[in-house]
């Protein structure tokens, strides 16, 4: 009774504190299911938080090697998007891992994430998606190696006006141009990803933010190029992660580059470069400059 009366109370509270109330249960995620069933007055916020990030991920206190629970995952997911198309309207953010079975590997080496054609509708289902995440996890996605569909799926998502923030791991040959003709990106992340494939694509969207882990000589080179100065036109923030074969020799590299990206990112404030084969043991060679 007394739960009937309080939902009753809450529901004469304007809207407003009704979704900052549900806003603060953001990591209750069985209190957000509960608030579903009580009151129409509570979906809408209680969706918001269940379904803003959805992470196409493994646990790691899941102890599952049969190389499919991501895919189950994706699955359930996706099932759900089918039976209540309403869901894919609170999606902001979405987390894909590559996963594979020991089939998978000695037959194709490569994962779900490659041939799986429900991918590429899944993502065709989510018009409002502002950050995407792909991972290779404990593979490596090879984008050469992908259907069309899944390419034009990904492609999709890309162009998407609402889309702000696209992070890249463990992803090898991505066409990393495709993402900045995103009208709308400011924040691209390239972690782990051996030889970056860098089209002459010169239909570039500016961004804000740049985090470029494992750089190689080809994406340095890439970064002081006339291709990449449309990208580094707004570019406040840059951070610099050579990888381990390179710690040695990229200062020096970067510094003949160095004039060359300060031209082509005139509103540079944050330049990070963090060697990470010094990162845990000799911090003092961590350096973050700020540029006035």
């Amino acid at each position: 009774m007394y739960g009937g009366i309080a939902v009753t109370l809450m529901s004469m509270l304007p809207q407003e504190v009704i979704d900052s109330i549900i806003d603060h249960l953001y990591d209750d995620v069985q209190s957000c299911r509960a608030c579903l069933q009580a009151h129409r007055c509570m979906k809408d916020a209680a969706y918001t938080q269940i379904f803003r990030t959805v992470p196409i991920v493994q646990p790691a206190n899941t102890f599952d090697n049969s190389g499919t629970y991501i895919v189950r995952r994706f699955h359930r997911f996706y099932d759900l998007l089918k039976t209540s198309p309403h869901v894919a309207l609170y999606v902001r953010k979405l987390i894909l891992w590559e996963e594979a079975t020991q089939l998978q590997r000695r037959q194709y080496r490569r994962g779900w994430m490659h041939t799986e054609q429900d991918l590429a509708r899944l993502l065709a289902a989510l018009p409002k998606l502002q950050a995407l995440h792909l991972d290779g996890h404990n593979d490596y996605l090879s984008w050469q190696d992908m259907t069309d569909a899944v390419k034009q799926g990904i492609t999709t998502v890309l162009l998407l006006p609402s889309l702000r923030s696209v992070v890249v791991q463990r992803f090898n040959d991505f066409p990393i141009s495709t993402v900045l003709s995103s009208p709308s990106l400011t924040y691209l992340g390239v972690l782990h990803c051996d030889g970056v494939f860098l089209d002459r694509d010169t239909t570039t969207t500016p961004v804000e933010e740049l985090l470029l882990h494992d750089i190689s000589m080809t994406l340095l080179r890439w970064l002081s190029s006339p291709t990449a100065s449309g990208c580094l036109s707004s570019l406040t923030s840059l951070t610099l992660w050579p990888s381990k074969e390179q710690n040695i020799s990229f200062p020096r590299h970067l510094h003949r580059v160095s004039d060359d990206i300060l031209s082509a990112a005139p509103n540079l404030v944050n330049l990070v470069f963090a060697p990470i084969a010094y990162r845990n043991k000799h911090l003092q060679f961590q350096t973050h400059t700020t540029l006035t």
